[in-house]
């Protein structure tokens, strides 16, 4: 666990104040400097790379690594992730700024699935919802395992959708673990957690997410994945922050376009004049990167509306086939035929009785 104590006083002393920007980051988060060897280090060494006095002053201090070792003692080593553990992200290893340690809930595996991050505004249009739902359901039906950072708007309905599609999705969040923001998603992080998805957070326990730390959290979620979707942004957007780690970080960026009236548009037709690739359709977006299995078939990851329909009224809850096709007004031989490709799909399953849910488990 030695490692894991040093991983963690180093993240407590430097602390979620440090700020980042893409392109900026300070050099004390050099990925190749040994965690232990800042701790040989003495208030002169430390200041000739650059660390704060505050930041100094919290390396030197034995109270910070008695603080790290209560949180330890608190939540045991099976929470984290840390630099040498078997399940840190490889990628890590490429940035400029990566995290000490990570706190986490749910499925290490899903770390080394290919992701999309999807991002967007708090205040979605209706057509921005739309359109998350669409191109996530898609995405996640194409096994890409979305990414998001758990906000209210664009971030909550892409992991909902992920977790319609009966696919796992990584959540990252700007505060700690033990205080999930906003508040209300409280049951979707345990719905992630328990459809086989992960929760992370660089943030120690006790952090309350603020509006400086989203840089942050947005670089491990661009990070994490393998190309950005925007789906709305305005001009001053912290989603197009995301665009800019996505440019630092050498990732392709999509943006879906909009209304040419819309503010809420303005973001995205900013970025594809910018050189951004224009996600036009869900189907246009899977190719792009690659997923579709050939030109002449049809693109069957894309989910009809009606599997989409059937898939949200599930992830609520059972439901016999009758009250399906009552509830989404389809016909019952419809609906019936919806269940038959889904169950094939390894999306859902038969419950005792004519009930269907979701699949527990993906079938790959």
């Amino acid at each position: 666990m030695a490692a894991l104590e040093d991983a963690l006083t180093l993240a407590l002393a430097f602390g979620p104040k440090a700020g980042l920007r893409p392109y900026g980051a300070p050099a004390l988060l050099d990925p190749a400097y040994p965690l232990e060897a800042w701790f040989a280090l003495d208030d002169a060494g430390l200041a000739s790379l650059g660390v704060a006095p505050a930041q100094r002053a919290r390396l030197l201090s034995e109270h910070t690594r008695e603080t790290a070792r209560a949180i330890l003692d608190a939540t045991g080593e099976e929470a984290w992730l840390w630099r040498g553990h078997p399940s840190w992200p490889a990628v890590f290893a490429e940035l400029p700024d990566p995290p000490f340690v990570l706190a986490h809930r749910g499925r290490l595996e899903i770390l080394e699935v290919p992701g999309v991050a999807v991002v967007g505004p708090r205040a979605a249009s209706s057509y921005g919802m739309h359109a998350a739902r669409g191109y996530a359901s898609a995405l996640a039906l194409a096994g890409v395992c979305i990414t998001s950072g758990l906000a209210r708007g664009i971030d909550a309905i892409a992991h909902e959708a992920a977790l319609a599609a009966a696919a796992p999705t990584i959540a990252i969040l700007g505060g700690s673990l033990d205080r999930i923001y906003p508040p209300e998603h409280e049951a979707l992080v345990s719905e992630i957690v328990e459809h086989g998805g992960i929760v992370l957070s660089e943030a120690p326990p006790g952090t309350e997410a603020r509006p400086a730390l989203f840089p942050r959290r947005n670089r491990l979620l661009v990070a994490l994945s393998r190309a950005l979707l925007v789906v709305e942004a305005t001009q001053r957007s912290g989603a197009l922050l995301s665009a800019e780690w996505a440019l630092a970080y050498d990732r392709p960026i999509f943006a879906v376009p909009g209304p040419w009236s819309s503010p809420q548009s303005e973001g995205c037709h900013r970025l594809i004049r910018d050189g951004a690739t224009l996600a036009d359709s869900p189907s246009s977006l899977i190719a792009d990167l690659g997923l579709q299995k050939g030109e002449e078939e049809p693109l069957r990851s894309v989910l009809q509306a009606d599997q989409v329909a059937v898939l949200e009224a599930l992830r609520r809850r059972p439901h016999p086939v009758d009250a399906l096709a009552a509830e989404l007004r389809l016909t019952r031989a419809r609906v019936l035929v919806v269940l038959r490709e889904l169950e094939i799909a390894g999306r859902v399953e038969r419950e005792a009785g004519a009930s269907y849910r979701l699949a527990l488990t993906r079938r790959t």
